[in-house]
């Protein structure tokens, strides 16, 4: 099998993963990208002061995973309602 693209691709996207000033870029970018939802997408602030290329800070954000139906049904949310805003975001980007 000839791996050398993905070898290449990894020493090309690695380091640009692996820097977190650049997540954080990419994080304020997906703020802008989904303000438009209002409250039903949360991206957490990036806090540029205590962050570095090696650590990311964010602000906490209180929820619960999107796969953990009890959660969201205990704080009255209809687990189809958090499907539908999901395509929804999906479809839009």
């Amino acid at each position: 099998f000839g791996f050398q693209w993905l070898v290449e691709e990894m020493k090309l996207n690695i380091p640009k993963e692996l820097n977190f000033k650049e997540e954080a870029r990419n994080a304020n970018r997906c703020r802008t990208l989904l303000q438009g939802f209002g409250d039903t997408v949360v991206v957490p602030e990036i806090l540029h002061e205590l962050s570095t290329e090696k650590v990311l800070t964010m602000s906490f954000e209180h929820g619960c995973k999107i796969s953990d139906k009890s959660a969201i049904e205990a704080q009255g949310i209809l687990a189809r309602d958090v499907a539908r805003s999901l395509s929804t975001v999906f479809a839009e980007l």
